[in-house]
């Protein structure tokens, strides 16, 4: 990956395995009176598109990178170009279109920190300030399901002891049905279900049984498919070369009981 500037002179590296795209929908998710999750949404153009990545090379590189993001806050620019991107480097996610320039800014960066006798790197964080998607939408298969699943629902009822004794309860009927699982996807998966997630927003996800987990919301609740709305996702980057892992929480709206 290529990154210039004003300020900055074209500086190649190689992104370290690990970073991670930071997508953040711009939907606001309300909890209703009944425990369900209404979602205010601003739009696909106000999504934010972030990434942490992780540099690392010889100390008088990191410095000189270090120095010309400083000339670049000094020019008054604070815009960085993003350019010539591996295979293995969307860093903003599968579906977004990494096959010309990227222009972002960089939100933050670590202290340098050292790595080997002469190896230092840092952390940075970029966001995109435009981008475009490449890939089609569809919400594929979730089959491979990490053990370790969150499935159950929250119980509203609250009990209150008194000073004789005796006990009231309160029970506001509100329990809240939450699924949350990781789940690796290919490459070709992740694009359909990136876009999907940006095309549905705040709309209804079909949940059927793909992936072995016969409660997602508890035991009481049974038999597919479950209409849920996806209230929080988390694009946990690649594993391996072919495989993302992604984390899904969803809520239940509506299925057999």
């Amino acid at each position: 990956m290529d990154i210039d500037g004003s300020g900055i002179t074209t500086i190649t590296f190689k992104t370290l395995p690990g970073w991670r795209p930071i997508t953040t929908p711009a939907i606001k998710w309300k909890e209703l009176s009944n425990g369900k999750y209404y979602g205010i949404d601003r739009g696909a153009d106000a999504d934010t598109y972030e990434a942490q990545v992780g540099i690392y090379g010889k100390e008088s590189v990191i410095n000189n990178f270090i120095t010309e993001i400083e000339d670049n806050r000094q020019a008054g620019s604070h815009v960085v170009t993003l350019s010539n991107f591996f295979s293995d480097e969307h860093i903003f996610g599968e579906n977004v279109d990494h096959s010309g320039n990227i222009t972002a800014t960089i939100i933050k960066h670590s202290r340098r920190r050292q790595g080997s006798w002469k190896g230092w790197g840092l952390d940075v964080t970029f966001r995109a300030t435009s981008v475009s998607f490449t890939g089609s939408s569809s919400l594929p298969t979730l089959s491979l399901c990490d053990v370790g699943v969150d499935a159950d629902k929250d119980i509203s009822t609250n009990k209150y002891d008194s000073y004789n004794g005796t006990y009231t309860y309160a029970d506001h009927s509100r329990d809240r049905k939450t699924f949350t699982g990781t789940f690796t996807l290919t490459i070709a998966d992740t694009i359909l279900l990136r876009n999907y997630i940006r095309n549905q927003r705040a709309g209804d996800f079909a949940l059927s049984d793909t992936f072995g987990i016969d409660y997602p919301f508890g035991p009481e609740i049974t038999g597919y498919p479950f209409t849920t709305k996806l209230i929080k996702w988390q694009d946990l980057g690649l594993w391996g070369q072919h495989y993302y892992k992604m984390k899904l929480t969803f809520s239940y709206v509506s299925g057999a009981a």
